[in-house]
């Protein structure tokens, strides 16, 4: 963890049965200028033996001492990975290193620009599969370079522009940069032309976000798609044959369908089911949690444990997968069931929309009905007309259940600290919102 946990690792050190407590510096290896430097700021350690600078720790071995290599088990735990909690009950992750070493292997496989001699911008936080897995240990083993953010702010892929030659990040890290383009400097924008590629993951671009991304910042923008039982990536989308709307193809040697619960089976080319994968980078199980290990890692009829991944979707002909609902994400709104993505997708589709949320809102009268967070774009100075305009267009083509009842313009959307949408928060803000409209029509 970063050393600004320092306080948290001291509660839990003691309040544990933790022994040792391993502390790497990344200045060991640069000039002692630097080291200095780095010392007046850094969080001091505490006087207590468990702590061990990790050299000092490498000296306490001697010749005597007795060493045995330790079997390999392609089960055995070795990483634990906090959920969010975003979209249910947070849970331990358990990973084998079988899982972070297949991932890393099959992604050699791409047309990711990451070996020797590359940059990586990690701009993720640390504690997720996507960015230890992918955006750490996967460029490390090819080579490459990394550089670490020590924050999750929105401009930290702006801010290193010119130092990196591909990025690991979310959505609205490059949303950031597409806002702010007119604060880069001309230095920046010339360096502009060292990145490779950006790579986005945790949250969806839209095609029409993606193509305007891509024409703004003037590079390959790809999507992929992953969870943190699956160690981060499951699919991404190739560099050279990037598909606007999809999270791309499965890793080499893996497979991905969509998959109808009722039947059993897979499903055709082009017909939305659960995504399912089966993958070798596959988590070994929730902490103490069987049940809903289960319910994740299921037996099909074909003898193969698959991952269940929750999220609604389908593969085209040529492979690609496309997202189009999450199975928590259902609005049910009087026995219809109904994909946020669904409303989403078509309102992003208005030319005045720059950003698109749907979560589901209590209601008096049908219990829950669909409200939409909306972001216009700069340009659009008429709200009332654009609001108008959007609701037409719901009107037209959406069905009639579909078709949001609040709708709400406004400048700007809540993230998770994993750069995900705050969709409980923003549930929360609509009941509350739709709470006091029906007190004030009483």
């Amino acid at each position: 963890a970063f050393d600004m946990l320092l306080p948290k690792i001291k509660m839990v050190v003691n309040s544990t049965k933790l022994e040792k407590v391993l502390i790497i510096y990344p200045t060991d290896s640069l000039s002692f200028i630097i080291q200095t430097a780095y010392s007046l700021k850094a969080n001091k350690l505490p006087n207590d033996l468990r702590f061990i600078r990790y050299k000092e720790f490498l000296k306490t071995g001697n010749a005597k001492s007795n060493v045995t290599c330790v079997p390999f088990d392609k089960n055995r735990p070795s990483l634990m990975i906090q959920s969010s909690g975003t979209t249910g009950k947070p849970k331990i992750i358990v990973h084998s290193d079988y899982s972070a070493t297949s991932c890393a292997n099959k992604l050699s496989y791409s047309d990711l620009p990451v070996e020797f001699g590359k940059i990586l911008l990690d701009a993720l936080p640390p504690w997720i599969a996507y960015a230890l897995g992918q955006a750490v240990l996967f460029p490390l083993s090819m080579g490459a370079k990394v550089i670490l953010s020590p924050t999750f702010d929105p401009d930290v892929v702006m801010k290193n522009l010119g130092d990196f030659t591909i990025s690991f990040a979310a959505p609205f890290h490059y949303r950031y940069i597409r806002d702010n383009f007119n604060k880069i400097n001309s230095k920046q924008r010339k360096s502009m032309r060292k990145v490779e590629c950006f790579a986005s993951g945790g949250d969806k671009i839209s095609v029409e976000e993606n193509r305007e991304l891509e024409q703004i910042l003037g590079v390959v923008l790809i999507n992929g798609y992953g969870n943190n039982e699956g160690w981060g990536c499951l699919t991404v989308n190739p560099v050279k044959a990037n598909k606007y709307g999809t999270v791309g193809i499965p890793k080499y040697g893996e497979t991905i369908i969509a998959y109808d619960a009722n039947s059993g089976k897979e499903l055709p080319y082009g017909e939305s089911g659960e995504i399912c994968s089966l993958t070798d980078t596959m988590f070994i199980g929730y902490e103490n949690n069987p049940t809903d290990t289960g319910a994740v890692k299921q037996m099909h009829p074909d003898g193969k444990v698959w991952l269940h991944t929750g999220d609604l979707g389908f593969v085209d002909k040529d492979g690609f997968i496309t997202l189009n609902g999450r199975a928590r994400r259902v609005i049910v709104r009087q026995g219809f069931k109904i994909s946020a993505y669904t409303i989403e997708d078509k309102i992003t589709e208005h030319p005045a929309v720059k950003e698109c949320v749907a979560v589901e809102v209590k209601d008096s009268i049908e219990e829950h009905v669909p409200m939409v967070y909306i972001i216009l774009k700069d340009n659009i100075s008429d709200k009332a007309n654009a609001k108008q305009s959007i609701y037409d267009k719901c009107l037209g083509e959406l069905k009639e259940y579909e078709i949001p009842k609040y709708f709400q313009i406004v400048e700007e959307l809540p993230y998770t600290q994993n750069g995900k949408y705050d969709f409980r928060l923003l549930e929360q803000q609509g009941n509350e919102f739709v709470e006091k409209q029906t007190e004030g029509e009483k």
